[in-house]
C-alpha cells in the first residue's frame, strides 16, 4: 500500500483570531509504494532522509504534546484508541478539558515568485473530509509544519523549531462549507492563519471558560 508524506497524528489527528478561512486545493504529499522504497534503499540514498508519513504524524503529535506539558498543561496522547482525538488536554486541576485533532506535515510552507522575489504565500495540510466535516466548541485542530522537506537532515533544519497552529475546529469547518473538490488539503494564507500561530493561550482561555460557566 503506497502512503502520502503528509498525515494526521500519531497511529492514524491572547488576541481572539478570526473564525473563517478557506479551504484550497493543495497538492498530495509525495507517494512512494513499498517496491520504491527497496530501489532507493541502497547506498547514497540515506541522506535523501523521506520521512514516512506515520513517522511525521508521530513527530506532531509529541511535539505538541511536549510544548502543552511546558506551558503547565496536562496532555494525555490517545495512541489512537479516540476517535478524531488525537491528544486529550486538561487544567491542571482537572477541571476541564478540551480535545485535539493534530495534522502535521513535513513542509507545510508554500511560495510564489522566484529568486529574490519568492515570498511565503500559503500552508498546505492535507486534512480529509472527515476531519473537515468536525465542528464541536470543544474540538481543536493544531498544524504542525515540521520545516523539512528538502532541508530534513541539515543544520539549517536542525535549528528551525516546527511551527503550530491552534484552530478551533469550527474555523475549519467553515471554510469547507459548500466544498466538494476531492482534495481535501486546508491551504490558509499566511496571513489569514498568522492570528493562530503558537496561540496556545486560545487553550487556556477556552478551558478557564468551561470552568466558569
Amino acid at each position: 500500500m503506497c502512503r502520502g508524506d503528509e498525515e494526521s497524528g500519531a497511529g492514524r489527528h491572547s488576541p481572539q483570531p478570526p473564525q473563517t478561512l478557506r479551504p484550497g486545493v493543495g497538492t498530495q504529499g509525495d507517494t512512494l509504494c513499498h517496491s520504491e522504497r527497496s530501489e532507493e534503499s541502497g547506498a547514497g540514498r540515506e541522506n535523501m532522509a523521506k520521512v514516512s508519513g506515520v513517522l511525521t504524524g508521530t513527530a506532531g503529535v509529541y511535539y505538541v504534546a511536549s510544548q502543552l506539558a511546558a506551558r503547565g498543561f496536562h496532555a494525555a496522547i490517545t495512541h489512537g484508541n479516540a476517535p478524531s482525538v488525537d491528544i486529550f488536554v486538561g487544567l491542571l486541576d482537572g477541571a476541564s478539558t478540551v480535545s485535539l485533532q493534530v495534522k502535521t506535515s513535513s513542509q507545510a510552507l508554500r511560495t510564489r515568485g522566484r529568486g529574490p522575489k519568492k515570498v511565503p504565500y500559503q500552508y498546505d495540510w492535507v486534512i480529509g473530509e472527515r476531519a473537515a466535516r468536525l465542528n464541536h466548541p470543544d474540538l481543536f485542530f493544531v498544524f504542525v509544519n515540521l520545516k523539512g522537506g528538502e532541508f530534513v537532515n541539515t543544520e539549517l533544519a536542525k535549528q528551525a523549531l516546527p511551527e503550530v497552529f491552534i484552530v478551533p475546529s469550527g474555523a475549519v469547518h467553515s471554510a469547507f462549507n459548500h466544498y466538494t473538490n476531492r482534495y481535501w488539503n486546508w491551504t490558509p494564507g499566511v496571513e489569514e492563519v498568522e492570528p493562530y500561530k503558537n496561540n496556545w493561550e486560545l487553550l487556556r482561555n477556552h478551558l478557564a471558560g468551561k470552568v466558569s460557566q
